[in-house]
């Protein structure tokens, strides 16, 4: 009786498999006929083997974007286990893809089974049309608009920590900056958003070798996240998203475990929190709309793991070209405009963001290397997407959204005046052309639209002060990178595990 049941079922899940493959390559054919070029891809597997050499190689995803398709193109197509992923690779289609959210658009992501996880229930999980997500947003925005309180956070860290870590000119210090930027932008945003006693709650969490340890909680927060994300990234996980959520392997089964720990302690501290941060903003603010708890706490923790990976490979990446010998004309033009504001300014948090060549250090290194890609999303119905005078046909259910890698490396997708090659670092492109450039839908770190990340002006005050205030300790200093990693896979991104060392100058 059993055998014969467990025969019908597979039988069942066999033929919705060839449907749903069969159906795939039909959407694939419909696209290419309009014109849009696939990157080579397998039934079921999609691009996912050529990815999976991507990530061991330290680069994101969207780079098989850049490699394989003949560029300029306004679409590009790939599967992603049983859907189509379409990617907007012109400046056109990008504006048109961040007007339509809303409309034609909404959030359709992945990662929600990965470090989404942690709060399911976030705003950055949520549809548009989800009946509290502007006030929500606005929420958020304002609970964490308070400059002067985060630049006086960030900055007590930072001082902290160099003094704790020898960094200063003179010293001989031997730095790993991946090990320094964890406890940075742990301590940051730990405090920023749940408040300073944050540095000394606890909880108890199995560790990789499956025995309970108690770590503080935004190590363990951090390395949770972390987790999820790399294991979501594994082959199977990435052609079958569910895969990383069911309890098949050890190491999701510990995850799973760590990620209820988390969610339950911050239940706990949602109970009393500390007064003047983000966490009591928030709750206050989201109240006054009947908000539920569940989506207030999911947007915390986003709140909270927003300030951790991103911003540490943000800083990673700018202090890798800032303190790179060929760049040294920059390091000396920050410098000079840093100094005279943490020296004697008491509005420092406003004057640092308004440094032209310290922002457009940052932002080319945003563009040079951006830590992750834009979280997708799919059509909610058919309808025309018109691009110039072309009409794409759009099937609701196709994942589509603009590929962020490929717009910031595309000649044909930045203006007439920007004459410096986009595969060389260079900060003069900013300079006189920020306000465009960054307003514009070439250019998107942080995502562009209703979608964008509500904690960009969060994440650039962070990475702003910390640069300014190590430069300021330890301008002589150089870096290294380890013998076992090569020059062409140190990239600093989400996918990425590359670091380097940063050797304080002996003399002072």
């Amino acid at each position: 009786m059993w055998t014969n049941a467990f025969t019908v079922l597979l039988a069942i899940l066999l033929v919705y498999l060839l449907y749903a493959v069969f159906r795939v390559y039909l959407l694939r054919r419909f696209y290419e006929k309009q014109g849009i070029p696939f990157v080579k891809s397998y039934a079921i597997i999609g691009a996912e083997l050529q990815v999976f050499k991507l990530y061991q190689k330290n680069k994101s995803h969207d780079h098989a974007y850049i490699q394989n398709i003949q560029l300029p193109t306004d679409l590009v197509g790939t599967i992603r286990g049983l859907t189509v992923q379409l990617y907007g690779t012109s400046r056109e289609v990008s504006e048109k893809l961040i007007h339509q959210t809303g409309v034609y658009l909404d959030r359709d992501t992945p990662a929600v089974f990965s470090f989404g996880r942690l709060g399911p229930d976030a705003i950055a999980f949520a549809p548009y049309s989800e009946y509290f997500f502007k006030q929500r947003k606005m929420a958020l925005i304002r609970a964490t608009g308070d400059s002067k309180r985060l630049f006086h956070i960030a900055s007590r860290h930072a001082q902290d920590l160099l003094t704790q870590f020898r960094v200063e000119n003179g010293t001989g210090q031997i730095i790993d900056v991946f090990e320094l930027l964890n406890h940075f932008t742990r301590r940051t945003s730990g405090d920023f958003v749940w408040g300073k006693n944050t540095v000394n709650r606890s909880v108890e969490v199995l560790n990789s070798n499956d025995k309970m340890e108690y770590m503080s909680f935004m190590d363990a927060l951090n390395e949770t996240f972390t987790e999820l994300r790399f294991y979501s990234n594994k082959l199977w996980n990435r052609i079958y998203f569910p895969l990383s959520v069911w309890p098949i392997t050890r190491e999701a089964r510990r995850l799973t475990f760590n990620t209820k720990v988390i969610r339950n302690e911050i239940d706990q501290m949602m109970k009393y929190p500390e007064k003047n941060s983000v966490s009591e903003a928030v709750q206050i603010d989201n109240a006054k709309y009947g908000v539920p708890l569940n989506m207030t706490r999911d947007d915390l923790i986003t709140s909270t793991i927003a300030g951790l990976d991103t911003i540490k490979s943000t800083i990673m990446s700018t202090m890798w070209h800032l303190l790179n010998e060929d760049n040294m004309k920059w390091r000396e033009m920050v410098l000079a405009e840093i100094t005279p504001i943490l020296e004697n300014s008491e509005n420092a948090y406003t004057e640092l963001a308004h440094c032209k060549v310290l922002n457009a250090v940052i932002y080319e290194a945003l563009r040079f290397e951006t830590p992750g890609s834009l979280i997708n999303n799919y059509a909610t119905k058919d309808y025309d997407l018109i691009v110039r005078e072309k009409t794409y046909k759009i099937k609701a259910g196709t994942r589509i959204v603009p590929n962020i890698h490929v717009l910031h490396y595309t000649e044909p997708c930045w203006p007439e005046y920007n004459t410096i090659p986009l595969d060389v670092f260079d900060p003069s492109r900013f300079i006189g052309h920020d306000k465009e450039i960054v307003g514009s839908c070439y250019y998107m770190p942080f995502g562009k639209g209703p979608r964008r990340c509500p904690g960009q002006a969060v994440g650039m005050l962070m990475v702003r002060v910390f640069v300014a205030i190590f430069l300021a300790r330890n301008f002589k200093c150089h870096i290294t990178i380890p013998q076992d990693q090569a020059n062409d896979v140190t990239y600093f991104n989400l996918s990425s595990r590359a670091t380097f060392s940063i050797h304080c100058n002996t003399e002072n």
